[in-house]
């Protein structure tokens, strides 16, 4: 191989064993800080979902009860509906809580990394 061809080769070797620059990891630091703010928004979003449907579950239960007692079955009917679907939406928000926390995590183990490389 001739020594012009080796030389960019060499470089870009070079370069590439180094790691990321200072503005690079500055970069990632601040697109890890917006994705953080974005998983709290949607942690709260999904914790207040959370706790709609525990309300919900509770005021439907109390229907189905109320209404199964007095004879009412369409109370009761409704209230079941409500109690269950409820319960769906507590499951999904609870699943999708779970995932968003582990990802924070995940962003805040990078985000250190990236700090104690800056440091």
């Amino acid at each position: 191989m001739k020594l012009l061809h080796l030389l960019p080769l060499c470089a870009a070797l070079l370069l590439a064993a180094c790691g990321p620059s200072e503005s690079e990891l500055r970069t990632e630091l601040r697109q890890i800080n917006a994705e953080l703010v974005a998983i709290q928004v949607a942690a709260n979003q999904h914790r207040s979902q959370m706790s709609q449907a525990e309300f919900d579950a509770f005021f439907g239960s109390f229907a189905a009860g109320y209404g199964a007692t007095s004879g009412d079955y369409g109370l009761a009917g409704d209230g079941i509906s409500t109690a269950t679907n409820a319960v769906r939406q507590y499951d999904h928000s609870a699943s999708s809580l779970d995932h968003l926390q582990r990802r924070w995590r995940t962003l805040g183990r990078r985000r250190a990394h990236i700090i104690a490389d800056l440091n």
